[in-house]
């Protein structure tokens, strides 16, 4: 009886028997994951993650990573969103005889909390970038 292999959906014979068949997928499975078919190029995945943090990552082969990071940027970028109305809202002409209690939560609070929020998200981008570089690099060789 002849051995058959679907590819496709299209029946074809084969001229050897499924275990070894087996093996050389399992060898190409390999020099795929070792990157013999796509050499991956570092700056290309980090001039992806400068676009959207988190696509060098999934270019570079680490698709989970890429995805828990753009997850965490959309997290971090909706934060900043809504930070901003509140500095919008925030009186910067607070009268003198305001309590001092009102002069915190009016004007500095939603501004300590936008900068502290703006400069996580740079450094958090910058941080993408080069995890993006580094991981290319490892997944490449």
């Amino acid at each position: 009886m002849e051995d058959r292999e679907v590819v496709f959906g299209i029946a074809r014979l084969l001229p050897v028997r499924p275990r070894l068949i087996e093996a050389d997928r399992g060898a190409v499975l390999q020099q795929i994951k070792s990157g013999v078919f796509m050499k991956r190029k570092p700056f290309l995945a980090g001039i992806l993650s400068l676009l959207v943090p988190g696509l060098g990552q999934i270019y570079g082969g680490e698709g989970d990573k890429g995805a828990a990071i753009i997850t965490a940027a959309i997290v971090i970028g909706n934060l900043n969103i809504i930070i901003l109305p509140l500095i919008a809202m925030a009186n910067p002409d607070i009268p003198k005889a305001a309590p001092e209690s009102r002069k915190v939560w009016a004007y500095w609070i939603p501004r300590v909390v936008h900068d502290v929020v703006s400069m996580w998200s740079i450094t958090f981008w910058i941080w993408a970038v080069c995890n993006a570089i580094s991981v290319t690099r490892k997944n490449s060789k």
